[in-house]
């Protein structure tokens, strides 16, 4: 029966983590032919070494030692191994800074980085080792790094610019509304709600507001409101034609019941025009809630044009072909001990098991053949209504004709547009 030293996968384990800093004073460095490093007295036992550290012993082979350097250290280990590299070999120091960076040598891991952009400044795994990426011809790290890349520093964290706007805007006191925003609020009511002539009056006067005027009180409007309230609101918000008012309208004309008001959300959205409105929509599409992929394709139509055509297309051929042949097992799986490799030590019988494996079952081959989405039939009216709406064309329920279409020709003629 085999014997062999049973402690030396504990040891090999332990050595990453036992011994692998530098200690004040010199040791003993014994250095594995797997590369790793581990300091402290060396004693020899026969066949093995033993390595006396501050964190316990380590039992190694002889067979598993590459060398053992006498009152030595990790950095004379790394002095020697930079000493037989070559002035221009560039993988050699690069090799050497990964090895001294994982034995906790970080100045020397730090000078081998050096050397190595000095003979080649482009060297882009050494400049990783330094937390450093290209922007434009700089090699950035840091906070410059994230400051080129758009983020900036807020409250403690790093975001994007864009993302600590609105978090400001959130964050600030919510301010009283003045004179104009008060009687702003008072016209919306009366003219949503008030009689033919008091209505008349309203809008007339909110036609002299200014759009700074109109911004809070139709948000609030929009949200709170009557449905007729929320009409006019959306009306109100394509005058003010801010960025804020973007996703409070797309919010509506997804969500909101009264069929009114979504579509005044969409006209509102279409005026201001916004760059980022098709998208949510487009998401939407795909939404596990009946209700909102069908508001959402509605959206769709109106706002029309080719982006909006492509992702209702893209809905509505839901679907894929043939996938890649696999393998799959059934069966199960007999573990047993068949012997044990024993080990004597000091005072101590050691058995390590011999595990074998039976296996039984059968190897199936798989396909996928297809994979076809299915849809209720409200949705599938409202996809292809909008579809329609939204190209001025008519294919009925055929997604293979409206798939045909795109690709041949309309594509070209929305873009054209």
């Amino acid at each position: 029966m085999r014997r062999y030293l049973s402690l030396l996968c504990v040891a090999t384990l332990c050595v990453s983590t036992l011994g692998m800093l530098p200690s004040d004073g010199l040791a003993d460095t014994v250095t594995l032919r797997s590369g790793a490093v581990v300091e402290g007295t060396v004693a020899d036992h026969g066949d093995t070494l033993r390595v006396v550290t501050d964190e316990g012993t380590i039992s190694v082979r002889w067979r598993e030692v590459d060398h053992v350097l006498r009152d030595g250290t990790l950095v004379d280990v790394f002095a020697d191994r930079k000493a037989d590299l070559a002035a221009d070999d560039v993988r050699g120091l690069y090799e050497l800074a990964l090895w001294a960076g994982q034995m906790g040598l970080r100045e020397e891991a730090g000078r081998c980085v050096d050397s190595v952009l000095e003979k080649d400044p482009e060297h882009v795994a050494a400049r990783s080792l330094r937390k450093e990426q290209k922007v434009g011809d700089a090699w950035l790290s840091g906070s410059k790094l994230l400051e080129a890349k758009g983020f900036v520093a807020h409250e403690g964290r790093w975001v994007l610019r864009e993302e600590a706007e609105v978090l400001a805007r959130r964050a600030a006191a919510p301010k009283r509304m003045n004179d104009d925003e008060i009687r702003v609020s008072d016209l919306i009511q009366k003219a949503a709600l008030g009689g033919e002539r008091a209505a008349k009056f309203a809008r007339e006067a909110l036609a002299g507001m200014t759009a700074d005027a109109l911004a809070r009180p139709a948000l609030r409007a929009l949200r709170r409101g009557t449905p007729e309230e929320r009409v006019l609101a959306a009306e109100l918000l394509s005058r003010w034609g801010d960025v804020d008012a973007v996703r409070p309208l797309i919010y509506a004309a997804t969500m909101d019941r009264q069929r009114p008001v979504r579509r005044a959300a969409v006209s509102a959205l279409k005026e201001i025009d916004h760059e980022d409105t098709v998208r949510p929509f487009a998401r939407a599409l795909w939404s596990q809630t009946p209700m909102i992929a069908t508001h959402a394709a509605e959206a769709l139509g109106a706002i029309g044009g080719g982006q909006s055509v492509e992702y209702l297309v893209r809905r509505v051929s839901s679907g894929g072909g043939p996938g890649g042949r696999n393998h799959i097992f059934v069966g199960r799986q007999i573990s047993y001990i068949s012997d044990f490799d024993v080990e004597i030590a000091q005072a101590a019988q050691i058995g390590d098991p011999i595990v074998g494996t039976i296996r039984e079952g059968v190897i199936l081959d798989t396909r996928v053949i297809g994979v076809r989405e299915e849809y209720t039939t409200v949705e599938r009216r409202a996809f292809y209504q909008a579809l329609s709406d939204a190209s001025g064309q008519d294919f009925g329920e055929d997604a293979t004709a409206w798939g045909k279409w795109w690709a041949d020709e309309g594509r070209e003629a929305l873009a054209a547009k």
